[in-house]
């Protein structure tokens, strides 16, 4: 594919997650100032002292669920897909893309964008955890019903995608590892 233009590739866009963990470390210790300056500063006749304390293992929870537990996943996922790209275990697939279902959020159409090439489906949701790429066509991402993509992938993740112009329409993969 001499004049593909690069849509996504794993190995250049690394873990998308890693600031979420420190964010979620910064928001803990925030929280750990609150619940000890606050219940000293107010009397504790307006909210009883044990409320703070309470209220900060709930929010460590909340935030520990956010910050560590949902991106973890992501990591878990994205060290075994990036593992399965460095041994050479990816599947490619070459063609059009067929009944491509952009991403609306907010109209309550299920949040996932959908397309397939050559028989071979794909789907994601853009604002989930997930390795591999989530791009929109609200961010210019190119992809349409006909236009002839490149797609590397492992199991239902991509891996890489390219939009390759000049290429004759037809079907070429059909998800064989290559």
């Amino acid at each position: 594919m001499d004049n593909c233009e690069s849509l996504y590739d794993l190995k250049a866009a690394g873990f998308p997650f890693w600031w979420w963990p420190a964010g979620g470390l910064a928001a803990i210790a925030v929280s750990f100032v609150l619940s000890k300056v606050l219940p000293d500063t107010f009397s504790p006749v307006i909210l009883p002292r044990i409320f703070y304390r309470v209220n900060f293992w709930f929010i460590c929870l909340v935030i520990s669920y956010f910050c560590f537990y949902l991106p973890g996943g992501a990591l878990l996922r994205y060290l075994y897909v990036a593992g399965q790209v460095g041994r050479g275990a990816i599947s490619q697939v070459r063609g059009p893309i067929t009944g491509y279902h952009p991403y609306y959020p907010g109209l309550g159409i299920p949040p996932r964008q959908r397309f397939s090439v050559c028989g071979v489906a794909f789907s994601f949701d853009p604002d989930s955890f997930e390795a591999g790429f989530r791009g929109t066509i609200g961010e210019g991402g190119g992809l349409r019903d006909g236009a002839n993509v490149e797609i590397s992938y492992v199991g239902s993740t991509v891996v890489r995608i390219q939009i390759c112009p000049d290429v004759v329409n037809g079907c070429n993969g059909h998800g064989r590892a290559e």
